[in-house]
């Protein structure tokens, strides 16, 4: 360990410690701009200066390693003489344009400008004018802001491993781009945008649709695949603008896939269910929740019966809702009846293109499953089709149908298809016979447990639709239903809760 003072306060650290670790790590706030604790450090941009006692030059906090005895100063006159002047040359070519531009209560720069920033500038040439740059993916490129801290570099180049962006030019001619020019191609763009400091890199799917100050960021889960990146889905009056990553070492560290930021738009074009059908010829017509549950009990308790009954849970859904589906299933539907659907997907052109994090398994929770035992019985279910056996299927989750597996299945050999699920899509209106609504996974809380096995709870982002419930509620009383009884709730929450452990 090291002892040293810094601004007077006496620390102890690590061996190894730079000054500016040492003092975050205790509090000290030392401006930084070109540093970024998952990259290399570069010291370029100075402005975490500091004064060290012994030492006749002013140092880079960011690059320079803590001694024992050392004593440091981060605000003498002297420091604040040298951020002043670092902040005058990095505003000389920046545009002060804060009320109009996109990155305004998101920039590193307007911090530190409000603090050692002149009013002002001394600077009588013209500024620096380059055209704002689309360079392909999901990112604009604006090199009037960029300060040449080389943190999008860094990134594409250190943790990406892909050599496709790069420093251009020198001095006042300094740009970033594209080797060889044409578009950015890595899968991970998102993550170069929340590393730039300023507002050089902005992401095309949320440049001036919200200011940042107005949003909520919600703790949550991504859902995309069996990583379970954590994330924060980002809402303003009940509406999702973005979803950005949230720290956590054993899972994301603090990085995202593109894949997973537009996980969000999965509803865009879609037409959602708020509320249960039945079909009616080619028509679906709107039923209450009494007489959905009702109709759907029915077909289990006569089909069921003779195991002529399948239940098919999908991808998306969470430890709770498959442990109310397997109570509502218990003595009505077989064992051998009840499926998980695994989803495996090529992943080769995601690892190629820097996506380190995507998991071939697109099923978010594949490990809860199998802690409730369910396991992937598809083959088994197709067989008792082709062979008459099932006559009826329950699906839960409309992910089964954007897989294809109702091809695979040949849902016209079933008489009776079900499924709950957010959207109705056109698979879905052309098998089932009665649609029951789900929340969609924003808005509904539960367990996912991702592929290293560690459990992870969410919890809605955004409030559920009008007159959509959550699935225990909905499981519940389809067992009533089938039962012919009155939802017992507390005692069915109770099983639910002992089965999810």
């Amino acid at each position: 360990m090291v002892n040293l003072t810094i601004d007077d306060k006496k620390l102890t650290v690590e061996e190894g410690t730079t000054i500016l670790n040492a003092a975050l790590q205790n509090g000290i706030d030392i401006p930084h701009l070109c540093y970024h604790p998952n990259l290399k450090i570069r010291g370029t941009c100075r402005i975490c200066l500091v004064e060290i006692e012994g030492m006749r030059k002013l140092e880079t906090a960011c690059s320079t390693i803590v001694k024992d005895g050392m004593e440091v100063h981060t605000r003498s006159e002297r420091v604040e003489k040298a951020r002043r002047g670092v902040i005058e040359f990095l505003l000389i070519n920046h545009p002060l344009n804060c009320p109009v531009c996109d990155q305004a209560g998101d920039c590193d720069l307007q911090r530190y400008s409000r603090r050692y920033g002149r009013e002002h500038s001394r600077y009588g040439e013209d500024k620096r004018d380059f055209p704002k740059h689309d360079i392909g993916g999901g990112l604009i490129r604006n090199m009037n802001l960029c300060i040449a801290c080389t943190r999008c570099v860094r990134f594409a180049r250190d943790i990406l491993g892909i050599e496709e962006y790069g420093i251009f030019f020198r001095g006042n001619d300094q740009q970033v781009g594209i080797y060889q020019g044409g578009e950015l191609k890595n899968a991970m763009q998102g993550c170069m945008v929340d590393v730039c400091p300023v507002g050089a890199l902005t992401s095309k799917d949320f440049r001036f649709k919200k200011r940042v100050w107005f949003l909520d960021p919600k703790p949550s889960v991504c859902q995309r695949c069996a990583t379970g990146c954590n994330t924060f889905i980002e809402v303003e009056d009940n509406v999702i603008y973005r979803i950005s990553p949230r720290e956590n070492q054993d899972v994301n560290d603090i990085w995202m896939c593109d894949i997973g930021r537009m996980t969000y738009h999965d509803m865009d074009d879609v037409e959602p269910v708020t509320f249960p059908m039945m079909k009616s010829g080619d028509q679906f017509f709107e039923l209450s929740w009494e007489r959905a549950l009702e109709e759907l009990a029915s077909e289990i308790r006569e089909r069921g019966e003779k195991g002529g009954f399948a239940l098919v849970i999908g991808t998306g859904a969470s430890v709770e809702d498959m442990a109310s589906a397997l109570l509502a299933a218990d003595g009505n539907i077989g064992e051998e009846r009840i499926t998980f659907v695994t989803r495996v997907e090529d992943i080769t052109k995601e690892k190629a293109a820097g996506n380190f994090l995507i998991s071939e398994d697109f099923s978010p929770n594949t490990a809860g499953a199998k802690k409730l035992g369910i396991s992937d019985k598809v083959k088994k279910i197709e067989d008792g089709i082709n062979s008459k056996d099932i006559t009826g299927i329950l699906f839960l989750g409309c992910e089964i149908f954007e897989a294809g597996l109702p091809d695979a299945l040949d849902l016209k050999k079933v008489k009776f298809t079900a499924v709950i699920t957010d959207r109705l899509t056109t698979e879905i209106k052309k098998s089932a016979e009665i649609v029951i609504p789900a929340p969609h996974w924003s808005r509904k809380s539960g367990t996912f447990i991702n592929s290293k096995g560690i459990l992870q709870r969410i919890e809605a982002a955004v409030k559920p639709q009008m007159g959509v419930i959550p699935l225990t509620k909905v499981f519940a009383d389809l067992a009533a239903a089938i039962d012919k009884t009155s939802a017992d709730y507390d005692s069915f929450y109770k099983e639910v809760e002992k089965r999810v452990g």
